[in-house]
């Protein structure tokens, strides 16, 4: 016991040495003003650690905001067919929205674009509205037909330009315009993006037109033929199934128009292709 008790002494004794003989880093004095400079360095967004940072830069134009800027664009035929803005939709979920859906939910995107129709001319001025008409056109228009979860929609104008009314209308919705068509610069192209439910990351394209816009009417056809002939139907059905084996997106927009016969007659009806 004794023994133990020296072996004790003699291990506490060389570990207060080592303690005595162990040399620290120095450091220079802080200031309190250097510490809450210090607190208050961001460490980062969380939000960028997360997930993959997404650029708001994007080639062409930039985003007009305002009524009064969009229409002077607008009066400006020569910039109008020069402009583009561009937004690309980047699902954080990762939603496909070029995806090819051979049953879409008809019903369902017929709902929804019925109450972007409603929520829209909610807020156009009430003494413009009896002169606008709104048509759910395109694919998703067309029960049975397949396609992308895009709707499209016209909104057809007394006169070109539209409204200040019509236009702060979309501004005030949610919509961004993009472009005008390459077809005819009289085609304005706005978009709406959908957060929430069976078209979130998807976009509703309405075009605002005036009744005796060509391409406004080539769709309209389209829809109609197809909704009232079976051979109409068929044909464009066939024309997009065989497109959306295309290894891109804008080859099945290019594939399922150059193989359809209907459309090939309704360009010949409207002179596009002239």
């Amino acid at each position: 016991e004794a023994q133990s008790l020296k072996m004790h002494k003699t291990v506490c004794k060389t570990l207060s040495l080592a303690a005595a003989t162990l040399v620290l880093p120095t450091r220079s004095p802080v200031s309190h003003n250097q510490l809450l400079q210090r607190s208050s360095t961001p460490l980062g967004n969380p939000q960028q650690l997360q997930t993959p940072t997404v650029t708001n830069k994007m080639p062409g134009d930039k985003k007009l905001e305002t009524a009064e800027e969009l229409l002077e664009l607008y009066n400006d035929l020569e910039k109008l067919k020069g402009y583009k803005y561009s937004q690309p939709v980047v699902s954080q979920c990762g939603i496909n929205n070029e995806e090819f859906h051979t049953d879409l939910p008809f019903q369902q995107i017929k709902k929804i674009v019925e109450e972007c129709r409603d929520s829209f001319l909610a807020g156009v001025p009430e003494s413009e509205r009896p002169g606008l008409r709104w048509e759910h056109v395109g694919s998703t228009s067309i029960e049975g037909m397949p396609g992308t979860k895009m709707p499209d929609a016209l909104l057809i104008v007394p006169e070109f330009p539209p409204s200040k009314g019509v236009i702060q209308a979309f501004l005030d919705c949610g919509y961004y315009f993009s472009s005008s068509s390459s077809l005819d610069v009289k085609d304005l192209w706005w978009f709406l993006v959908f957060h929430e439910g069976i078209l979130k990351d998807h976009k509703l394209t309405v075009h605002v037109v005036t009744e005796d816009n060509p391409a406004a009417n080539m769709l309209l056809d389209t829809r109609d033929m197809c909704r009232a002939e079976e051979w109409a139907f068929n044909d464009y059905k066939e024309a997009k199934v065989a497109a959306a084996k295309s290894a891109t997106f804008p080859e099945y927009k290019k594939g399922k128009g150059a193989n359809s016969k209907l459309l090939a007659m309704l360009r010949e009806k409207y002179k596009f292709n002239q």
